[in-house]
């Protein structure tokens, strides 16, 4: 009788392993530069190895070397929009494909919606009112007046304050949070701003100049005469 024997190789990759002195060897995956790994191409589904100079894992399909990897592709996310119930309405249907921002273009994607929204989302987060004021409107001005908007902005929302300056005037004031609210209240810084006077009420503010560290200088050119005179200012983080 004649004895045939098999024998099955399996490829697989060997790199040396340096260790620092005194340390102890630990069992892992095999390794390889990137180019040695793809370059396998009969390894079992399912084998792994480490890629020395990409310093990922890879897996093997079946057919490629995959990377172990959260970058997703387009025609990951390229999925139909109606997955989600975009316009609100309870169910989950193609009413839901839609004009997300309103360009007159169909969002028929996950990936158009997320395109759409963004632009809106982050412009939103950009812009803010500052605290409320007290300008005091009653004496007509003989001289330009300043006032600080961005250190009033700084000031009110430090809650371990509670009294500001405004043209020489000390302001007192109260602060308060919700029980569970971080004590602190994140503040941009001057230079992280842009500042804007969006109205102004012409018949009694005269704005003269706004600087780049929110200083505003202004005069008073007539007494109001209703408690509805307003000045809107607005801020927008760079």
């Amino acid at each position: 009788m004649r004895l045939l024997i098999l024998s099955f190789l399996f490829p697989y990759i060997v790199a040396a392993q340096v260790l620092p002195a005194g340390a102890t060897p630990v069992s892992g995956l095999p390794q390889g530069t990137t180019a040695q790994i793809t370059a396998v191409t009969t390894a079992l589904q399912g084998f792994m190895a480490y890629s020395t100079d990409e310093r990922i894992i890879y897996y093997y399909d079946g057919t490629a070397w995959i990377p172990f990897t959260d970058d997703q592709t387009a025609a990951e996310v390229n999925t139909i929009a109606s997955s989600i119930d975009l316009n609100g309405d309870g169910a989950v249907n193609a009413a839901d494909i839609i004009d997300v921002d309103g360009d007159a273009t169909v969002d028929a994607t996950l990936q158009d919606v997320v395109e759409a929204i963004t632009p809106i989302t982050s412009k939103a987060g950009r812009v803010f009112y500052p605290p409320s004021i007290e300008i005091d409107a009653s004496t007509i001005s003989t001289t330009n007046e300043t006032i600080n908007l961005y250190q009033q902005y700084a000031n009110q929302y430090d809650l371990t304050q509670n009294s500001t300056v405004i043209n020489g005037v000390t302001v007192n004031y109260q602060t308060a949070k919700s029980t569970s609210a971080p004590n602190n209240i994140p503040i941009y810084t001057a230079a992280e701003l842009d500042y804007y006077v969006t109205f102004a009420d012409s018949s009694v503010f005269n704005i003269i100049s706004l600087s780049d560290t929110g200083i505003l200088t202004y005069r008073i050119v007539g007494t109001p005469t209703s408690d509805n005179t307003l000045i809107n200012v607005v801020f927008v983080v760079r």
